[in-house]
């Protein structure tokens, strides 16, 4: 972990502030999307750390702007170790944002981030999307991860159907 620290030193204070914010998405991301969390970055710079070893493009079917992960986890978990507790909860929430405004098939992660940031009305109601849509896809471990979620952050929508969804999921499960 220290390399790796020492690595992001080396690449300058704006690249590293660059790599600590962008630690906070766990999926592909884009350089559109690191700027919504206040940090603009230069033309080029996500290809040029492609270069240095430091992102990977990803190529993907449902996105027109290019999209980057971290090569490593490493790289990623070190960035982001090096945000502040107020840049991380901050940061958070803006990816919480930009992530809701756009079309999405991640209400987890929209949840997740908006947890992160301190919004658990929000976080709740994305993670009651998110046991809805793992409903809608059969997957009755998601639901009741989901909606054990979503009660944990005030239910997020109809407590109701998503008591009845849970029900549904352990049935399912045979757990009832």
């Amino acid at each position: 972990e220290v390399a790796v620290q020492s690595h992001l030193d080396n690449l300058g204070a704006e690249i590293k502030e660059f790599c600590k914010r962008a630690s906070v998405f766990t999926h592909a991301f884009s350089s559109d999307e690191v700027h919504a969390l206040g940090f603009p970055p230069e033309e080029g710079l996500c290809d040029w750390l492609v270069q240095q070893s430091v992102l990977s493009h990803v190529k993907t079917n449902n996105h027109r702007e290019s999209r980057y992960v971290f090569r490593s986890s490493l790289v990623a978990d070190v960035a982001y170790g090096m945000l502040l507790d107020e840049q991380r909860r901050s940061s958070h929430l803006a990816a919480g944002r930009v992530l809701a405004s756009g079309e999405t098939e991640r209400p987890e992660d929209i949840a997740r981030h908006f947890e992160l940031g301190g919004h658990q009305d929000r976080a709740g109601y994305w993670y009651f999307q998110a046991a809805q849509g793992a409903k809608q896809r059969g997957d009755s471990n998601s639901v009741l991860r989901c909606s054990t979620l979503a009660l944990a952050h005030g239910g997020g929508g109809d407590l109701f159907e998503l008591f009845m969804t849970r029900s549904d999921a352990l049935r399912f499960l045979g757990k009832r």
